[in-house]
């Protein structure tokens, strides 16, 4: 095919990031030869957006009132001027890319409304596509001009129709992961690749690399009293808390395994018993596709939060606010296989299975539709 697709996005987080980056591998797979992603408020305001998420980092970090009331102030008014705020904001650098790429379509996996509105200003006719990259919905991701809506799960979709978007311009699609974790991998491998003992329960710590997974240190030494479990700690790219964590593996030797950034990730999902992280999006469907009971670790307000309640109403996960929740609801989860094993077969209905080739498919064969009609 000789089609072109834009893929939009903003790196306020990683998950928008990496739900582009699987459907664009999936472009390709499904051999559409271009495809080209924008960082759109990093290409459009450098300066301003290098400021805008520190500071917002900074709010879901330290200060949880704050970050609610963004979030929750930012969903109230959103159809008031607010909305006609954002539909200008990369307009221009929107008109650029469209100009000298001539896409097919537009995809956005984080709440862009500056494609959508050229529609109706500048009556561009690419058709615009948005993929929610939570279980939950913000008011931002919708827009009138959106052709179509990706959804993670039934509780989004009914969330639109709420919003008086149509039925027929929503898909249950699930949120888009990295294909690795579609993939079985051999336990028997994994636990010889990372020097893991099978006849322990695997207890995971997402520790990541922003640090917003506190007291990583205390819920460790917790754990570490549980005497059938074996703790992996993934620091990603966090040198900071390698270092702190790094006496306990001393002392404790293969009881604890402390590993960096880690390539095969899913390999970590695929072993584990349960994992203790936030309830990013991403994470938590990476989660699901392997089967991975959660205990979502102080949930901030707003994404996080309510994420966090759909897997626990749905029986997928455990909310925990502070250590000690934390090293109860893992040591109830060793000490109750069948209750772990009942949250293994929520995560299995919650999820959605190669969502990045639902998403495609649905857009590449809306797009001939638009070719042959337009």
């Amino acid at each position: 095919m000789s089609s072109t697709v834009l893929i939009l996005s903003a790196s306020y987080g990683n998950g928008h990031h990496q739900a582009a980056k699987s459907i664009e591998d999936e472009f390709y797979r499904q051999g559409i030869n271009k495809v080209v992603f924008s960082d759109l408020y990093a290409e459009s305001y450098p300066i301003a957006a290098t400021i805008t998420r520190s500071l917002l980092f900074k709010g879901f970090k330290y200060g949880s009132p704050v970050y609610k009331a963004f979030y929750y102030g930012t969903d109230k008014f959103s159809h008031t001027g607010l909305s006609y705020f954002l539909q200008h904001l990369g307009r221009s650098r929107v008109k650029e890319l469209i100009h000298l790429h001539h896409p097919q379509c537009i995809i956005t996996t984080f709440p862009l409304l500056a494609a959508p509105y050229l529609r109706n200003k500048d009556h561009y006719s690419i058709p615009t596509y948005t993929v929610i990259t939570d279980y939950c919905l913000h008011s931002l991701w919708v827009h009138p001009y959106i052709d179509k809506y990706f959804a993670a799960s039934v509780n989004v979709k009914e969330k639109l129709l709420k919003h008086g978007v149509s039925e027929d311009k929503i898909v249950i699609s699930g949120i888009p992961i990295r294909s690795n974790f579609e993939k079985k991998v051999s336990k028997d491998y994994i636990y010889k690749k990372y020097h893991l003992r099978q006849d322990a329960k695997i207890v995971t710590v997402l520790a990541g690399a922003s640090g917003l997974l506190k007291n990583t240190d205390k819920i460790c030494e917790g754990l570490l009293k549980l005497k059938e479990a074996q703790i992996i700690v993934i620091c990603g790219n966090n040198d900071t808390l390698y270092q702190k964590l790094f006496p306990l593996q001393t002392v404790y030797g293969d009881k604890i395994r402390l590993l960096q950034y880690v390539e095969d990730i899913h390999e970590i999902f695929e072993v584990s018993y349960c994992m203790i992280t936030k309830p990013g999006g991403i994470s938590i469907t990476e989660a699901a596709s392997k089967e991975t009971p959660l205990i979502l670790y102080k949930p901030i307000p707003g994404q996080e939060k309510e994420n966090a309640q759909f897997f626990e109403e749905s029986g997928a996960g455990k909310i925990a606010n502070n250590v000690k929740e934390t090293i109860n609801a893992v040591e109830e989860l060793i000490h109750n296989e069948e209750k772990q094993k009942a949250m293994k077969m929520a995560l299995k209905d919650i999820y959605q299975p190669h969502s990045s080739k639902i998403i495609v498919k649905e857009i590449i064969k809306d797009c001939f539709q638009y070719e042959h009609t337009n």
